[in-house]
């Protein structure tokens, strides 16, 4: 399994205005709480502070960066991943977990059968999906991430039960 010290919580997406402001598409339930996770880093490692953050659409914001000021700076942030450290979040509950937690484990149908690990978790728009890079085959697939083809998320075990749409292995 993998264990990443850091958790995507959005991305830069463009620039807003003339004066250094960028569009983020924030990744949190809350997609204001992206502010609350102090200093983030970009994939890079580059550190940045999120200040004056307000939400312009369901899950867009638009906010300053401590230090940018001009929209040419903003520019330079975009495509930016914007990165937690894992040690600012709670620890899930009983029965909860991360998305980031998925990445690693080993992916099985009902009968036992090794599908594949997986290898992200996307919203692409439609609804949580998992990317599987299949075990028997050079390539992944997609299975969505709801309660009819996820059977089982066995963490400690390192390993989710799925039980697969038709026609998609």
């Amino acid at each position: 399994m993998k264990n990443d010290s850091r958790i995507l919580l959005g991305e830069i997406i463009g620039a807003f205005g003339i004066k250094g402001e960028v569009r983020i598409k924030s990744y949190c339930e809350l997609p204001e709480a992206i502010a609350n996770y102090g200093l983030l880093t970009t994939c890079d490692r580059k550190t940045v502070l999120l200040e004056n953050v307000r939400s312009t659409s369901k899950d867009q914001l638009v906010a300053c960066i401590e230090g940018v000021s001009s929209r040419q700076q903003a520019e330079g942030f975009i495509g930016a991943e914007l990165y937690a450290d894992r040690s600012s979040f709670p620890a899930p509950n009983e029965g909860e977990y991360y998305m980031a937690d998925l990445q690693g484990l080993q992916a099985f149908d009902r009968k036992g059968n090794l599908i594949g690990e997986i290898v992200a978790a996307h919203n692409f728009g439609a609804g949580d999906m998992i990317d599987i890079a299949l075990a028997n085959a050079n390539k992944s697939i997609f299975i969505p991430f709801d309660r009819e083809s996820v059977v089982a998320v066995e963490i400690e075990n390192g390993r989710v039960v799925l039980d697969p749409p038709d026609g998609t292995i």
